[in-house]
């Protein structure tokens, strides 16, 4: 159950910087999950969301260490 909490406060907070793609934040967060590389690329844009990406996934990381 704490694992499923951990990934779903991930997908929330990676949702908030790639708006409207929600198969493309699932593939990040299976990228993540599996301790590999998520290439994204398509829209103007996507490169400073990338940027802020890392941003996201610390905070996640963050929250689940203190839970």
């Amino acid at each position: 159950m704490r694992n499923a909490v951990i990934v779903d406060a991930v997908r929330t907070e990676i949702g908030r910087h790639i708006v409207g793609q929600h198969e493309l934040v699932c593939d990040v967060v299976r990228a993540l999950l599996v301790e590999s590389h998520a290439l994204l690329g398509g829209l103007p844009g996507v490169e400073a969301r990338q940027q802020t990406l890392g941003v996201a996934v610390g905070r996640a990381d963050r929250a689940g260490r203190r839970g």
